[in-house]
């Protein structure tokens, strides 16, 4: 199924684990306004997005593949992605 959403950016996240992971851990920080937020949209969250809230969040982020999109949201103008790991059948 192909995601489509409104002022989403695509995330590079080819490098980042391999297409057979069932979830990443994903750090969003430097989100400027601090009040604002990040949504995650992958395949696997359909409708519910993994939100990050500024500054900083950390979080584990089904995924199915290397589709992955970045919305900003509550006047959100920055924000960074760091990968820091990721799940699959191998390292349960």
């Amino acid at each position: 199924m192909k995601l489509t959403i409104t002022n989403a950016r695509p995330v590079d996240c080819s490098m980042a684990f391999p297409p057979t992971a069932l979830s990443a851990r994903v750090r969003i920080f430097d989100i400027a306004p601090a009040t604002s937020a990040v949504l995650l949209y992958t395949p696997k969250t359909g409708d519910n997005p993994v939100r990050f809230n500024g500054p900083e969040t950390t979080a584990e982020v089904p995924v199915e593949g290397h589709e992955m999109y970045a919305q900003p949201v509550l006047g959100n103008t920055t924000y960074r992605v760091e990968f820091l790991g990721y799940r699959d059948d191998l390292t349960r």
